[in-house]
């Protein structure tokens, strides 16, 4: 089972890079000025009905929008890393080695699991990154084939596990949930290099 697996999920932060669908784009403006109309109720009027138009012509463009991703139900994603793993025989020892080379912010993961934080950008009080980057874990090493992993987003767990297949890789970890962040997989690519990929949850 993977080490993310068993994080507790709160504390796993991910760069979700989910963009939605648009279909227009309003670039209306009110006139500079009301017309001489030498009414004051006439011009407030005239700039009163304008300014309905225009908002409800960026609503409809804003509806479109939303309506398109119901119907099409997938959200366009870039399929990059979002996470990465460093197993470790001697935590402490790998710990300090990447704290003082690349300055990274090392921290043990609240709760009973044997995880820790790699934060090589800061976060808000959501886990998510401030700035461009990725950020990851550490866990203790428990077997010889544990390996450095990078987890790749995905729009469709199941679609990707087959596509593993049918591409000549091999699956070596099934869909897990991860509680709160989404589905994650393992597998090998034909070469034996393990990656790792996420369908992260629409929120």
């Amino acid at each position: 089972m993977s080490c993310m697996m068993r994080a507790l999920a709160s504390t796993v932060p991910y760069e979700m890079a989910i963009r939605a669908r648009t279909t227009q784009v309003c670039h209306l403006s009110l006139p500079n000025h009301a017309p001489n109309c030498g009414m004051g109720l006439c011009c407030f009027l005239r700039l009163f009905l304008s300014t309905l138009v225009v908002l409800w012509v960026c609503g409809a463009s804003f509806l479109c929008g939303v309506v398109e991703i119901v119907r099409v139900g997938v959200w366009n994603m870039d399929h990059t890393v979002v996470h990465f793993e460093i197993p470790a025989n001697d935590v402490e020892k790998l710990r300090k080695f990447y704290s003082k080379l690349f300055g990274w912010k090392i921290e043990k993961a609240l709760g009973p699991v044997e995880y820790w934080m790699i934060g090589t950008v800061p976060v808000d009080d959501k886990m998510m990154p401030l700035r461009p980057g990725v950020n990851g874990g550490m866990y203790k090493k428990e077997r010889p084939e544990n390996k450095p992993v990078n987890y790749i987003s995905v729009e469709s767990i199941e679609k990707s596990i087959e596509q593993v297949k049918a591409l000549g890789g091999k699956v070596v970890q099934g869909k897990q949930e991860v509680m709160g962040v989404g589905w994650i997989a393992v597998a090998v690519d034909p070469e034996g290099n393990q990656i790792a990929m996420l369908q992260p949850m629409r929120v």
